[in-house]
């Protein structure tokens, strides 16, 4: 009886692991936020209060001699509350333009974006991206939020936010292996400056405005060498 019931329970959650008929490995959690790091109602007058914008990236290490296909599936927590989800939203001041939807990059000389076919916004709450990595390559992953609305905004005095996470897994060509290396990286922005710039065109000229920045390993479901 009690196998019955794990069963039941194995069956419920399959589908969050199948990518198109194919079992996919559960890889990591995956946060991303475009938020002041106080929020304003109770952000004490005079401190400083940057936006923190958070991202996730993924780099991927192919251990064949071969060239490898991945498939990643992204699913956002169906839980959440509030209005974030892949197609953007979020919580912004009356009048303003919400978060467009999630940016996805894949890098291995420089960032290039994913579109269609390679990277697919199925619904709210479901994400697909498809790529290869060369042999004994390693290309890095991005998923980020949009930030454009922020050059709307002059000062940290009313709520907004885009708020969401998930998790992420993962597929590849039979026979390989691949080194899995998730992390969040984080950067802390005067909303100041950021409006005093909007009309900048030189690549540097938010530089200043870059408050502080973060980043840190997120664990993986599985060891870091995933084979397939």
């Amino acid at each position: 009886m009690k196998w019955f019931k794990y069963k039941l329970l194995i069956d419920q959650y399959r589908h969050l692991y199948t990518y198109d008929g194919i079992q996919m490995k559960p890889l990591s959690s995956f946060e991303l936020i475009v938020q002041p790091l106080i929020p304003p109602s109770v952000a004490p007058p005079g401190l400083p209060n940057p936006i923190s914008i958070e991202a996730y990236f993924l780099t991927l290490s192919n251990y064949t001699n071969a060239i490898t296909s991945i498939e990643l599936e992204l699913t956002a927590n169906p839980n959440t509350d509030g209005p974030s989800n892949f197609n953007g939203g979020g919580i912004v001041p009356t009048g303003s333009k919400n978060f467009g939807p999630v940016g996805a990059f894949l890098s291995i000389v420089g960032a290039t974006p994913l579109f269609s076919p390679n990277f697919k916004i199925e619904n709210e709450a479901k994400a697909k991206a498809n790529f290869d990595i060369p042999p004994l390559g390693t290309v890095l992953f991005l998923l980020q939020p949009d930030v454009t609305p922020l050059r709307e905004f002059d000062k940290v005095d009313e709520e907004f936010s885009y708020e969401l996470r998930g998790l992420i897994s993962i597929d590849s060509s039979v026979g390989t292996l691949i080194l899995c290396s998730p992390q969040i990286r984080g950067t802390f922005l005067e909303l100041e400056k950021i409006a005093s710039m909007a009309n900048a065109t030189d690549d540097g000229a938010l530089a200043p405005a870059v408050y502080a920045q973060q980043a840190y390993a997120l664990p993986t479901a599985q060891n870091a060498l995933y084979t397939f």
